[in-house]
């Protein structure tokens, strides 16, 4: 399955943070192996989670976006992404992953897979008006992976950690299950993604606090992709994701597409 699972990134804004769901997974793309995806996202809300209550709130935005996975081994990956929301640079981000343990089933795999990483601004963009589309915030985030592959094609996978953020913005601890199934030119998957922000500051149509940084950022929500090997080393996907609930946060849809160029030795 190592040579079928792509990097697949999607675009989402929540509350003035930009974040990838799926920027480290459960699969490795081999010594000196490489995919490189381009993704065009577009995100539409017309509500927001003032605190948690949801207020009228119209916003909708283009992003583009790159992403690069490298294999430094069999075991041993390094990531990078940046995305570039309504023409602006917005955080970068660089992880590391390693296969600490790889547990043969019968008819399955499990792997045990922790990852550490850093994002940070790499503009100076706004951050202080219902138009802002970033904290720009500067987090390490180690993470855990635990993910079960079964020889069909079939895999779950579990994550979690913590995202430390540097002041004023707040620190958070996320979780995502994911779900999905890999065969031939043919990859899909459904997951499920939930952040818990600590603080106490609301957004409640006023600005009691010093900067919009200083907002709390809780969500879940769910998505989805499908992706099709055109080639040995193109291909291309489709992804749509939904805000379900949070706090400080826009109740977004985004749809997004992309190619991914695959290097292969």
């Amino acid at each position: 399955m190592k040579g079928a699972i792509i990097c697949i990134s999607v675009l989402i804004v929540a509350s003035g943070t930009s974040f990838a769901q799926g920027v480290v997974d459960g699969f490795f793309k081999g010594k000196n192996n490489a995919d490189i995806a381009l993704s065009l996202a577009f995100d539409n809300s017309s509500k927001y989670f003032a605190g948690t209550n949801k207020i009228a709130y119209e916003r909708s935005l283009f992003s583009v976006g790159v992403f690069g996975e490298y294999g430094l081994t069999e075991k041993w990956d390094i990531i990078a992404s940046l995305p570039v929301i309504n023409g602006t640079p917005q955080d970068a981000t660089i992880f590391t992953k390693h296969e600490a343990a790889r547990i043969k089933l019968k008819t399955a795999q499990l792997s045990i897979i922790p990852a550490a990483g850093v994002s940070f601004p790499v503009s100076n963009y706004d951050t202080e008006s219902g138009q802002a589309i970033g904290q720009r915030a500067t987090r390490i985030q180690p993470k855990l992976v635990v993910q079960l592959a079964l020889k069909n094609g079939l895999f779950f996978q579990a994550q979690s950690g913590y995202n430390y953020a540097l002041s004023p913005v707040t620190s958070s601890v996320p979780f995502s299950f994911k779900t999905g199934f890999s065969k031939g030119r043919f990859y899909m998957d459904a997951w499920f993604d939930f952040q818990q922000g600590f603080g106490n500051k609301d957004y409640q149509g006023s600005v009691p606090f010093d900067s919009f940084r200083e907002l709390v950022v809780s969500y879940t929500k769910v998505g989805g992709v499908f992706y099709f090997a055109i080639s040995k080393h193109w291909g291309t996907f489709f992804n749509v994701s939904q805000v379900l609930s949070g706090r400080n946060t826009p109740v977004a849809t985004t749809i997004s597409t992309g190619v991914v160029y695959r290097i292969v030795k």
